[in-house]
């Protein structure tokens, strides 16, 4: 398990650099064509190439710190990437947490209710053994004595405790 979380964290990295030096290829390329195309303008406006080289000689000495700001924006967007990944990693554990911790609420709570059914059921037979009025809406036996169905109603609630603690 924790080889395989492992080669799977080393194949997303590589996965990760693979895609970043592509991306960085691409955009070299796409600059170099683009530059050429530039170029070509500039020389047709301003009429000849020594008067581009005239005019750009100011622009290069702006080249160095454009191309260094440009690798900080690439390199803070590949880090923000790989944050904002991390982050949603983080929350979707959380969030199956989260699930799990609901199921075991919904388990408890269901155990409450059962419970508290046991309990009414106790309290039923309670009050059905105090009061043969009650106890003989509670059970079919009206022709034996008293003391005979109260001792159906109480075998009748130890049968039940056990079968409950049992479920």
């Amino acid at each position: 398990m924790a080889g395989s979380t492992a080669r799977s964290s080393v194949v997303r990295f590589c996965t990760w650099l693979l895609t970043a030096i592509f991306a960085i290829g691409l955009v070299g390329a796409a600059s170099i064509v683009v530059s050429g195309w530039l170029i070509d303008g500039v020389e047709q406006a301003n009429g000849s190439r020594r008067n581009a080289v005239e005019r750009s000689a100011l622009g290069d000495y702006f080249g160095a710190v454009s191309a260094i700001f440009s690798g900080l924006a690439l390199l803070l967007l590949v880090t923000a990437l790989l944050y904002q990944q991390r982050e949603l990693r983080l929350q979707r554990t959380e969030l199956a947490l989260q699930r799990e911790e609901l199921a075991a609420s919904r388990n408890e709570l269901r155990r409450s209710a059962e419970a508290d059914m046991r309990s009414l059921r106790v309290q039923l037979t309670q009050m059905a053994m105090a009061d043969p009025a009650l106890a003989a809406v509670w059970t079919t036996h009206h022709d034996e004595p008293d003391p005979a169905a109260r001792r159906h109603l109480f075998a009748n609630l130890i049968f039940s405790h056990f079968v409950l603690a049992r479920s």
